[in-house]
């Protein structure tokens, strides 16, 4: 069991109590926000601050073990149309996304910005996203996501106006909440890891197109992510620690089988990426065999079928 706390930051969500066509368009006042939290550091009211007016309404979900008194304050004192929710437990990212977004429904929003404590939003990013919408047609629309600059891609390509791709990390994305409501919950069994892409190829099995708007930008910090030159040719390594290894492991090797026939090429990408990775912690991280331990468990539990958080 888990003791839930919520605290009213201030103002009054709106949405569209009726759920009906207004609910497809990304106008800010059909437009709510989630952002997650867990021990973050206090650069994260910046970070909320960079999209926080685009949205009509955010929800501050935290999953960290004890509230932070300072910060609940600090983000009164700066987000007068929040509101802020302790699960006063770590249960994971794809629960604090499924109550952001079953917040968000029960307030008659259509649409949800989905946010991590680590990303900030580029100039009017949001709005970029909503723009793009309103100019298309909504209905078939899953996800919208910005392109997203980091230690790998550190330069905006916006040679088209959008593309669409096969998936996407959860930051910075508009979800449509009618698509939600038909395809189900974010998975909670996996903790962490791996969600997000499991969620794309479900809303793609169901019909839903994955779009990323190139206008838009996103800047998200990948934690300890390092770059590499070896015999001239770059190569990245993420530096995980070894719990996040074994949830990657587990939770891609259970995505890949569960979309292998839909999507064999998702299947063959990830698969060599796997290879890729394993590789690459040889080459160049520290705590070797503890990540090569958490490797094996992953691998082993995904063929048990064991999951939650370990």
């Amino acid at each position: 069991m888990f003791s839930r706390l919520v605290v009213h930051l201030g103002g009054i969500p709106r949405g569209d109590p009726g759920g009906g066509p207004a609910a497809m368009n990304a106008t800010k006042s059909n437009l709510a926000g989630v952002v997650v939290l867990y021990h973050p550091e206090p650069s994260v009211v910046e970070n909320i601050r960079s999209y926080a007016d685009d949205v009509d309404f955010l929800f501050i979900v935290d999953n960290s073990e004890t509230p932070d008194v300072g910060l609940i304050s600090r983000l009164r004192e700066t987000f007068p149309r929040a509101e802020y929710i302790s699960h006063g437990a770590n249960l994971g990212i794809a629960k604090a996304l499924n109550t952001g977004a079953e917040s968000a429904l029960a307030r008659g929003y259509g649409w949800l910005l989905t946010m991590d404590q680590d990303s900030k939003a580029g100039t009017r990013m949001v709005p970029h996203l909503a723009a793009y919408l309103r100019e298309a047609n909504p209905a078939d629309i899953g996800i919208l996501t910005p392109q997203q600059l980091d230690v790998t891609t550190p330069e905006v390509d916006a040679a088209t106006e959008a593309e669409e791709v096969a998936t996407t990390m959860t930051s910075g994305n508009l979800l449509n909440l009618a698509a939600f409501r038909r395809v189900g919950k974010f998975e909670e069994s996996f903790f962490i890891d791996y969600v997000d892409h499991e969620y794309c190829l479900r809303l793609r099995e169901q019909g839903y197109r994955i779009l990323q708007v190139n206008r838009a930008v996103l800047h998200h910090h990948l934690g300890k992510m390092r770059q590499y030159r070896v015999l001239g040719k770059s190569m990245v390594a993420s530096h995980h620690n070894y719990v996040r290894r074994y949830y990657i492991t587990r939770n891609r090797w259970q995505v890949m089988q569960r979309y292998k026939a839909r999507f064999p090429e998702f299947y063959r990408k990830e698969l060599k990426e796997f290879w890729r990775e394993f590789y690459r912690i040889l080459l160049f991280e520290e705590d070797k065999l503890r990540k090569v331990r958490s490797i094996v468990k992953g691998y082993v539990h995904f063929r048990k079928q064991r999951f939650g958080k370990l």
